[in-house]
């Protein structure tokens, strides 16, 4: 059965013209190996990826304000809900400072999971791999010290290079419900977090350690540990909002967002190291710039310890 893939580009306002071309390249050489790309999705976005935390953070939202619609999580989301449109069975998604070795589509098919990608670098030191394990404490440490050639399952992973099979959008949004925040804002709860209580057993969640969503009297409210973070509510029948896969949360980028949603239903990613994309600001960051970071590294723990 021939695959058919849903090519998804959120852009960058400094993106280079040329890149074009090696995508066209790459795509052709696709077809030719027997995958049916069904479509090209591209939507710009102004802020590069070091800024728009930041600039969420520092502004109230608004959810008419043009400028949101200019951040990457909004327009993955947008490029999320065109693929569940189509008749694809996979979306790649690729950002447009990432270059990624011929065949690179069909070698993540023939990886044999719904959600893999390839490897690529933080474009600056100390050029990291864009692949996360998740700590006991919710935040994330990169996976350095991969073992080249193998497929690994990780917690999180970038956009930059990555396959998702149109099941899993189904189950993250089978396995969730939509409220909405006071601030207009949509929050997917995963459905086993969702509880009927009475207004007078609010107390007895003091002891609830993980974030839960409570129904109380219609009214939602979200628990982490002993706060009372924010309250929310089921979203009107007329919000005809796309579904918010995507979202920049508590100082994160959108990508580790729809991994933990993704495992809130039981799928992890994974990735092929095997794959070694490029990644470009000024100039590209690859592999090489990583060892020679890991060498400089182990040096200067030498030092120290002698």
């Amino acid at each position: 059965m021939v695959a058919k893939v849903e090519i998804g580009v959120a852009c960058s306002s400094s993106q280079v013209p040329n890149w074009w071309t090696s995508l066209i390249t790459s795509l052709i050489a696709e077809e030719r190996a027997g995958v049916e790309i069904t479509g090209i999705t591209s939507i710009s976005s102004a802020l590069p990826d070091h800024n728009k935390n930041h600039t969420l953070s520092s502004s109230p939202f608004n959810p008419e304000e043009k400028r949101r619609a200019d951040l990457t999580d909004a327009n993955r989301v947008t490029i999320a809900k065109r693929f569940l449109d189509s008749k694809a069975d996979y979306l790649f998604f690729l950002d447009d400072d990432t270059t990624h070795p011929p065949g690179t589509i069909s070698r993540l098919i023939n990886g044999g999971h719904d959600f893999i990608g390839g490897l690529y670098f933080n474009p600056k030191k100390p050029y990291n791999p864009i692949a996360y394990i998740r700590r006991p404490d919710g935040l994330y440490h990169a996976f350095y010290g991969y073992a080249p050639g193998t497929l690994t399952q990780v917690d999180s992973i970038g956009m930059g290079c990555t396959l998702i099979h149109r099941s899993v959008f189904e189950k993250i949004q089978a396995g969730h419900t939509v409220f909405a925040r006071p601030d207009g804002t949509l929050y997917p709860v995963p459905n086993t977090s969702i509880m009927n209580v009475s207004e007078s057993e609010l107390g007895l969640l003091a002891n609830i350690n993980s974030i839960t969503a409570v129904r109380c009297e219609g009214d939602i409210g979200e628990y982490e540990g002993f706060q009372l973070v924010i309250p929310m509510e089921p979203i009107i029948e007329e919000d005809n909002r796309p579904w918010p896969f995507y979202a920049l949360e508590y100082g994160r980028t959108e990508d580790h967002w729809f991994c933990e949603l993704a495992d809130h239903v039981g799928i992890k990613p994974w990735l092929d190291t095997s794959i070694l994309c490029g990644h470009w600001k000024y100039q590209e960051t690859g592999v090489d710039d990583y060892k020679a970071e890991l060498d400089d590294q182990k040096m200067g723990d030498h030092i120290v310890a002698s």
